[in-house]
């Protein structure tokens, strides 16, 4: 709702909103690298490639 208000479906997609989505997907792809660096866990660093 922070960038369409109620109604979600309204409006086309700003760049912000593209820009926080791409923000998002690498801060989730860096804590999966983070954690298979901690964890000596090689898919966690291989799922992290393929979000990154």
């Amino acid at each position: 709702q922070l960038y369409h208000g109620p109604v979600l479906t309204e409006g086309a997609t700003s760049d912000a909103e593209q820009y926080t989505y791409s923000a998002v997907w690498l801060l989730f792809g860096v804590a999966l690298l983070a954690a298979g660096i901690a964890l000596r866990s090689l898919p966690l660093r291989i799922a992290s490639a393929a979000v990154v």
